[in-house]
Order: structure tokens, then C-alpha cells, then sequence
């Protein structure tokens, strides 16, 4: 029997005219992984020639122009298929359906695969095709998270039951892949296990795109837990086998969320490498979602970096695709960001609607990105001088990534509470926070400059001259030295300017150069000013 099997899957123009369609597209598949996608659809099309209305050829013509991202053909060739049966559904015509569907999906298109998902499990049903029905019911969980939420996708999910037939491997890996990516979005317990379990049988299976999947969902449970550096080993991985399998629109997915974790981490040189890779792949393969969260992050790094010009341009990026995809999530939090460069503009009150709507149209659909808006509003109220306000949206959003496990994200609010604390005149609370924000960023220059110049304040308004100069020339030092090391020259033009979270223009630094100078540190307040001036020029 595994003979045959393989025997089939090497020579596809040698398969019979009533091969089933699940093996047919599983050979396409296999074709594609192995670089022979040329040769293979020349046989296909030879097979066509002699007979136009082959309705296998056309199938696996179609699923062959969906693995290589020429999705016009494959609708095309999806069209002719319907149009070459009768009204009754088939095998080759259900099959199509998904197929098609799946093409819709990796281009971003929520709705329009979720409808075609939901009718192929219709008429999969109708005529006894359980392996077609159990498929688009699996993948219809992706458009469904998106749409109507991660606990209804869910339930819908939780209600197919575990295949555990050999040729059953590939779905199994699937549904366990998609039910750990469900659990991490709703920090339930079991996500690793499941996708552990899940990367395993894909492996068995011989599926290296779904054992990729799965290890990325293991990737986001870890980082949920803070444990960034183990995530973004295993996205290498990750980025390996998309890479083997020759899958772009993959690759596309997971370099956008190497990116968005390098981001958090204050890598935000390699993470605009990855983000900028993700957007020049999401286009050669038309994935027009991962194309969009890349956008969308690299505007988060010219926000980081109080750049309004550069995030205008990847926020319109972003807009025009996610416009295309129809996905809800992405546009309620492309919202908040328009809030974000409102508020650099000077527009607080466009900014606090912005968040506001997208806060309210997040909570139904991820709880993790609700609540960073509930810090955005935290952060807004403080620079406004609304301390209590600021103070609940804090707490709100502590109590919320506790609820939902995730440390590292707990961690980095230490710099608002940091903030707070000073705005209090707490400066004993505002060195402590700080100092456990520097602890956990590490040797990160770029999430640690802001803690450093705003330590640097603390100590000064003090009266510890001394230990405010040591901290602010420490700080230029690193951030001195870590501009030098980069090679992308917009983002070496930009490191000035980085603030993190703490929207105040220059983070306090005037403030401390100020108390130097009435202290009669003068000299060295005027060095410290001189040295960002002058790399500011150099680069001019």
C-alpha cells in the first residue's frame, strides 16, 4: 500500500482519471515542496491538451497555480471546474472549493473563504465526502477567529473529533495546530502541548508547512510568558522550514511576528529587516495580511522613534490592505495607531476617541490587543496630568496580562508605572520601577535609553547631580554605540528620537541638563547637549 502511494505521488502523469482528489492535491503539494512545480504543471497540461474537459487536470492545474501564487489562474481554472459539472456536487468539485477557499484565505480574504469554507462542508456532507467536510470545517477556524472571535471559532473546532486514521495525519496536525493557535489567543492552558503534538505529527505525516504552523503557535505561547528569546529560536526554525518547503506566503506570516517580537524587545534594526522581508514576500505571494501587520508594525517603529511622517506612510500601507482582507481585528487596531500619530501631532482628543473605538472593537475579538489600548489611554491621561485616570487604565491593563499569563508584557509596564510614580513626586517608587524596567530589557538599547534618561531625572530632582550625570552619559553612551552598529540608515536617523513609550519630546533630558547647570555642572551639560547635536548633524 505505501508503495503505491508513493509510486503516486512521484508520477502524476500517471494517475488515472478517478484518482481521489485528496491525494491528487496532496501530490501537487509534495511537487511544489520539492522545487518540481515547472515540470509537473507541464505534464498537467499536457494531459489537458488531450482532453480540455479532464476535470482532474484542471483540479490539479488550479492547486498548482495556488501554491505559486498565481491566484488569477487558479480562480480561473476553480471556474471551469463548476462549469465543467453538473449542478450536483462531486468529489473534484468540492475538493475545488476548498482548494479555492484556501487561495482566498492566503490572500487575506476573511469573509469570501469563510462563506466558501462553509458551503464546501455542505456539500461535502451531502454527497458523503467526510474527509472534505472534516478539511474546510478545520480551516474555516482561521477566517471564523477573525470574524466572529477566537471562542467561537473555538467551539466549532472542539467540535470535530480527533482523526486517527494513518491518511488522516495531515488534518489531525492540522486541527491540533489550530486549536493550540486558538488557545494561545485566549491564554488558555494546553496551547503548547497542542502544538507540540501537533508539530509532531505534522513531521510524521511528511507536512513540513503545518509542522512550521504549529511551531509558531509555540513560538507566541512562549512569548505570552515572556520567555522572548526562546521564542524567536524557535521562529528560526520556523523560518527554515517555510524557507525548505519553498512556502512564500508562510515565510511572509512568520517573519512579520519574528519582527513584531524583536520590536518588543527593542531589536528594532533586525526587527524592520524581518518586517521589511514579511511585506516583500506577503507581495510576491498576494498575502495581503501578513503584507499588512508588517506595515502596521513598522509604523509602531516610527512611533517608537516619534517619526509621523514615516508611520503615516506604513499606517496608509496597512489601511489600503487590510481594506482588501476584510479582517476586523487588523483595522480596530490600525485605529489605535492612527490614535498614536494623533497624539504626536498634538490632536489628544482625536487621539482618545481613536483609542477608545479601537479599545471597543479589540475586546470582541483579542483580549491581548484590547489591552494595550487600555495602556495607550493610561498613557494619555498621564501626559494630560489626569493621574487617576491614568492610575486605573495601569491597573486595568496589569490585572488583564495577568489574566491572560502574559509576564513579559506585565514587565514592561513598569515604565509607565515608573512615570507615574514621578508625576506623583514619588521619586522612591519611580527608581524602583525603573530599575525593574532596565532589568527586564536587559542589554536592549533601545527599550532601555528612555528608563536611563528618565532615572537620570529622578536622581537629579533629588539632588544627586552626580548619580543624574552618570546616568544620562551612560545612556548616550549606549545609545551612541548602538547607532553605530546599524546599517539601515533611516533607522540610524531615527535613533535620537526613540522614546519607547514616554511620549514627552526629549524624556526629561532638559529637565536634567537644566538642575547640571544650576548645580554649576554647566560644562558638562553643555558636552552632553553638543553630542547629540552634533550626530544629528553628521548624518544631515
Amino acid at each position: 500500500m505505501l508503495v503505491s502511494l508513493l509510486l503516486l505521488l512521484s508520477l502524476p502523469h500517471r494517475l488515472p482519471s478517478d484518482v481521489p482528489p485528496r491525494l491528487l492535491l496532496r501530490q501537487v503539494q509534495r511537487a511544489v515542496e520539492s522545487g518540481r512545480a515547472g515540470p509537473v504543471q507541464a505534464e498537467w497540461r499536457r494531459r489537458l491538451v488531450r482532453d480540455s474537459t479532464d476535470r482532474v487536470a484542471l483540479l490539479a492545474l488550479a492547486c498548482l497555480a495556488r501554491l505559486t501564487y498565481d491566484y488569477a489562474e487558479a480562480d480561473r481554472l476553480y471556474d471551469r471546474i463548476r462549469g465543467s459539472s453538473n449542478t450536483t456536487p462531486d468529489a473534484v468539485s468540492v475538493y475545488a472549493r476548498v482548494d479555492q477557499a484556501t487561495a482566498w484565505l492566503a490572500r487575506g480574504m476573511m469573509a469570501r473563504s469563510d462563506s466558501l469554507y462553509s458551503l464546501a462542508a455542505l456539500e461535502a456532507r451531502a454527497i458523503g465526502e467526510r474527509n472534505a467536510e472534516t478539511k474546510a470545517k478545520i480551516y474555516r477556524v482561521a477566517p471564523q477567529s477573525r470574524i466572529v472571535g477566537p471562542e467561537a471559532a473555538l467551539r466549532a473546532l472542539d467540535s470535530i473529533s480527533p482523526l486517527r486514521r494513518p491518511d488522516e495525519r495531515d488534518q489531525e496536525a492540522e486541527r491540533r495546530c489550530r486549536r493550540a493557535g486558538l488557545l494561545v489567543v485566549l491564554a488558555r492552558p494546553g496551547a503548547r502541548a497542542e502544538a507540540v503534538a501537533g508539530a509532531h505529527v505534522a513531521q510524521v505525516a511528511g507536512e513540513p508547512r503545518i509542522q512550521a504552523a504549529c511551531l509558531h503557535w509555540l513560538a507566541r505561547d512562549l512569548q505570552r510568558e515572556g520567555r522572548t528569546d526562546s521564542a524567536l529560536r524557535v521562529l528560526r526554525k520556523v523560518t527554515a522550514l517555510q524557507e525548505a518547503a519553498l512556502d512564500r506566503q508562510g515565510l511572509a506570516v512568520i517573519l512579520q511576528w519574528r519582527g513584531f517580537l524583536e520590536v518588543s524587545i527593542g531589536e528594532y534594526a533586525s526587527a524592520r529587516e524581518h518586517l521589511l522581508q514579511s511585506a516583500a514576500e506577503g507581495r510576491a505571494s498576494a498575502s495581503l495580511s501578513p503584507a499588512a501587520w508588517a506595515n502596521l508594525n513598522l509604523a509602531g517603529i516610527s512611533l517608537l522613534m516619534s517619526d509621523v511622517t514615516a508611520g503615516l506612510r506604513y499606517v496608509a500601507s496597512a489601511e489600503s490592505l487590510f481594506a482588501n482582507t476584510g479582517d476586523r481585528l487588523g483595522l480596530a487596531t490600525l485605529v489605535g495607531y492612527k490614535g498614536s500619530l494623533m497624539r504626536l501631532d498634538g490632536d489628544f482628543a482625536g487621539a482618545r476617541t481613536a483609542y477608545r473605538t479601537a479599545l471597543a472593537n479589540t475586546e470582541k475579538l483579542s483580549g491581548d490587543f484590547a489591552m494595550s489600548f487600555h495602556r495607550a489611554l493610561a498613557d494619555l491621561a498621564m501626559s494630560r496630568g489626569d493621574l487617576a485616570t491614568a492610575a486605573s487604565e495601569l491597573d486595568t491593563t496589569r490585572v488583564k496580562a495577568r489574566e491572560l499569563g502574559m509576564r513579559g508584557y506585565d514587565n514592561g509596564l513598569e515604565m509607565e508605572f515608573g512615570l507615574l510614580a514621578m508625576k506623583r513626586g514619588d521619586s522612591e517608587a519611580a527608581e524602583q520601577a525603573f530599575t525593574r524596567h532596565l532589568q527586564a530589557m536587559g542589554r536592549q538599547p533601545g527599550r532601555r535609553f528612555p528608563a536611563q534618561v528618565r532615572m537620570a531625572q529622578v536622581l537629579a530632582r533629588r539632588g544627586d547631580l552626580a548619580g543624574g550625570e552618570r546616568e544620562l552619559t551612560a545612556a548616550m553612551d549606549s545609545l551612541e554605540s548602538w547607532r553605530a552598529s546599524l546599517r539601515d540608515q533611516e533607522l540610524r536617523l531615527m535613533v535620537f528620537d526613540v522614546r519607547g513609550e514616554d511620549f514627552e519630546p526629549d524624556l526629561g533630558q532638559t529637565d536634567v541638563l537644566g538642575r547640571m547647570v544650576a548645580g554649576g555642572r554647566a560644562a558638562t551639560a553643555f558636552e552632553l547637549a553638543e553630542r547629540r547635536r552634533a550626530r544629528e548633524l553628521l548624518d544631515n
